[in-house]
């Protein structure tokens, strides 16, 4: 798991990532969007896939998720395999509702059971990969997915050094 204070050390040392951090919450900030509560839908989720956003490939019960989303007031989708970790990245998005904050950040978020190598790149500025973990096959995968279908300029933000 990645803390808050590592993760705000690697957005102060790179300033391309600061740069499109600024550019995703200007884009949030300029536009009104009605907001949709949480509970309404799975649509928040292909909602988001049609929006200016980061993604977060990898993304656990959701801690990135919500450091660019909450901390950065960016759109931020994460795309995890493991259903019960997402299930935990839902519950504490819910418990966010329960502290009367979730009306301003709800729409700024969602999470997809999916597998990262069929995400919807369109629109996306930003990828954050875990790989940490990944087989090599998998990385192989994803930087074809990448190469392939993030638009240019986009910004690939990871843990190792294999791209």
């Amino acid at each position: 798991t990645t803390s808050l204070r590592a993760w705000l050390a690697v957005v102060a040392s790179c300033p391309a990532l600061l740069g499109v951090l600024k550019e995703l919450a200007r884009d949030v900030a300029s536009k009104s969007e009605k907001e949709t509560p949480r509970d309404e839908c799975n649509s928040n989720l292909s909602r988001l896939e049609n929006l200016p956003r980061s993604a977060v490939f990898g993304s656990s019960i959701g801690w990135l998720v919500f450091y660019l989303s909450l901390g950065q007031r960016v759109r931020c989708v994460g795309y995890e395999l493991l259903k019960g970790r997402v299930a935990i990245a839902e519950s504490a998005a819910a418990a966010i509702g329960k502290n009367g904050s979730q009306e301003t950040f709800s729409n700024l978020f969602a999470f997809g059971v999916k597998d990262a190598t069929s995400a919807n790149l369109t629109d996306v500025k930003l990828v954050v990969l875990t790989s940490q973990c990944w087989d090599q096959s998998l990385k192989t995968q994803i930087a074809e997915h990448l190469q392939k279908n993030l638009p240019t300029n986009a910004l690939v933000v990871d843990y190792c050094d294999f791209l």
